[in-house]
């Protein structure tokens, strides 16, 4: 009950808005709303499986950068074993004799029979150290920076490592790559004798590690040492050397998981970065791909998103549109012709052939109209008829009380006259013409419509004498309510009019009773009677009321809650039931 309730009050709150608000309120939140979510939902999605999947994407291009370097570095690690262990490298750091010959890197290797090696794939020069960082010898090629060398082995020194891989700049300002490495001497265990040192041009070193890679306008692919510093870079050669801090804040986290991805501000935009360590080199490789790329894609799907979603907009706008013409503008149409009805133009008619329900109803609402119209015009002649005959009714009385005056004289000259009959048919005349003539009542109780019937039996026994037999069966709760005067009396004599039979007695029955909160009366007599749809002849009675004028008075009365029942059979009699509603004396 108290979701009915509940029901009930979003209903009524609803009805405070009109139709055409209810069905735009209804459009939004069934239409609009739910492919506004869907578009969202659908662009959340797009993105983040665009998202992830370049993410996988970018991963994999990255793992596979990652081996070329590593098997880069492996190739110039295998070269410098041969090197490292050659008895002239030995010999050249060691003996201070050869040292001050400075003879040519190549000149050494050859004489130890390994100038297989010589200039070997993208490298621009190998150098030889000693332990004071004295060049002992070179390829010939372009050298490091002094000063740049000496800070690489130095920080060599304090990693402890064998090897380090690192940044520096030549001695003609170009952009290098320098792998370090110590030799220790061959003769004796573990005794550091200087280092190799091989130097590549930064672009032909990793021309072959990333030059194919793509990634996108606005991704940069580079290399890191453990410090941050740029090792290479594949779009900005101006940051090598730098440090990363300057460009990613916080990058030192790398250190520590080696290899993942996450979203971060590179160069004051947000990106998404992807790191590998690489152990082979001990640096990281990276990529930066700005969100902006990412998202592409992503941006052109929702602007087709938008453009479907502005077509179906629109297109519901329009469906809408003839929507609220269909409905809203019939309702409106016939709510004026209400209005013009209860302002009393009852000639107003409105016109939609349309079959669906509001088609319907406006031609159910012209047909109530003029039925409406045809029972107005209806009740107006039904007052025009009873007016009439209730004039007619007037026309019939006389003046009572020199009727009666007279009567009276009559009873008292009959009753000096010992003449008893005559003054008790007199009396019955004269309580009957004051019942129904001096009365001006229109409802009286049944009881008092008998009593009318008991004194007009009174007389007619005058001229019938003998020939009539009354039979009354009225229930005490029938003789309390009323009925309308003159009911039964006229049916009475049209019986004794219309029934008598010569050499037989005429026998009339009233029975009246209640049921179902109705009065029931029934007059039946044994009389002659009458064949179906024969015109009972009119002739001189004390009432002048014939059946047709009971039934139309009954209607009258009693409008649609009244009933009049006659049914006859030649040579059988007649019988007539009334059926009226059941007013007691006290409800009247």
């Amino acid at each position: 009950m108290d979701e009915y309730k509940k029901q009930e009050n979003a209903v009524r709150y609803l009805r405070k808005w009109n139709i055409k608000k209810r069905l735009r309120a209804a459009f939004i939140f069934t239409t609009i709303i739910p492919l506004i979510l869907l578009g969202v939902f659908c662009a959340i999605n797009y993105w983040n499986d665009v998202n992830e999947k370049l993410t996988d994407t970018f991963v994999q291009i990255m793992r596979g950068l990652n081996k070329t370097l590593d098997v880069t570095a492996e190739r110039y690690l295998n070269y410098s074993y041969p090197i490292i262990t050659s008895d002239g490298i030995n010999m050249a750091l060691q003996d201070h004799e050869a040292k001050e010959g400075h003879k040519s890197l190549d000149r050494i290797l050859g004489e130890s029979g390994i100038d297989d090696y010589l200039w070997i794939g993208e490298c621009d020069n190998m150098l030889l150290y000693d332990n004071e960082l004295e060049k002992v010898s070179s390829m010939g090629g372009v050298a490091p920076e002094e000063s740049g060398i000496a800070a690489i082995i130095k920080e060599l020194e304090r990693s402890g490592a064998n090897h380090v891989w690192r940044y520096a700049k030549n001695e003609i300002g170009g952009n290098s790559t320098v792998f370090v490495k110590k030799i220790y001497s061959k003769y004796t265990e573990k005794e550091q004798i200087g280092y190799l040192v091989f130097l590549f041009s930064e672009r032909s070193f990793f021309r072959l590690i990333y030059d194919e890679v793509d990634i996108g306008d606005r991704a940069d692919v580079f290399v890191v040492d453990e410090n941050g510093n740029y090792l290479s870079s594949q779009r900005d050669k101006e940051k090598l050397g730098t440090n990363i801090e300057e460009d990613i804040s916080g990058y030192q986290f790398w250190t520590q998981e080696k290899s993942g991805k996450v979203n971060m501000d590179y160069r004051g935009e947000s990106s998404q970065v992807i790191y590998e360590y690489n152990r082979k080199m001990d640096v990281f490789l990276v990529t930066a791909v700005h969100m902006s790329y990412i998202n592409q894609g992503v941006v052109r799907m929702l602007e087709l998103i938008l453009m479907v979603l502005a077509f179906i907009i629109v297109l519901c706008i329009i469906i809408v549109h003839f929507m609220d013409r269909s409905i809203v503008e019939p309702i409106r149409n016939l709510l004026k012709f209400t209005d013009a009805v209860s302002a009393g133009d009852y000639e107003k008619e409105i016109r939609d052939s349309s079959e669906d329900e509001m088609g319907k109803l406006t031609r159910y609402s012209n047909a109530m109209v003029k039925k409406l119209v045809w029972y107005m015009k209806k009740i107006e002649e039904d007052g025009t008829e009873r007016r009439k005959l209730e004039i007619q009714n007037l026309q019939y009385q006389i003046q009572p009380h020199f009727l009666f005056n007279t009567l009276n004289t009559f009873k008292y000259i009959a009753l000096i006259n010992n003449v008893e009959s005559l003054g008790k048919g007199i009396e019955a005349l004269s309580s009957l013409l004051k019942n129904t003539v001096n009365s001006k009542e229109e409802m009286i109780p049944l009881t008092d419509e008998v009593k009318n019937i008991k004194n007009y039996i009174c007389i007619q026994e005058f001229r019938y004498a003998g020939c009539l037999n009354m039979k009354y069966q009225i229930e005490d709760a029938a003789g309390c309510h009323k009925v309308p005067r003159m009911l039964l009396q006229p049916l009475v004599e049209n019986s004794i009019v219309h029934g008598m039979k010569e050499d037989t007695v005429l026998t009339i029955w009233i029975e009246a009773a209640i049921r179902e909160g109705k009065l029931h009366i029934v007059i039946e007599d044994n009389g002659a009677g009458f064949a179906p749809g024969k015109r009972i002849q009119k002739k001189q009675r004390f009432s002048g009321i014939g059946m047709e004028n009971i039934k139309e008075r009954i209607r009258l009365i009693y409008q649609e809650k009244g009933d009049f029942k006659v049914t006859s059979k030649l040579g059988y009699g007649t019988s007539v039931e009334i059926v009226i509603p059941a007013r007691s004396i006290e409800h009247v």
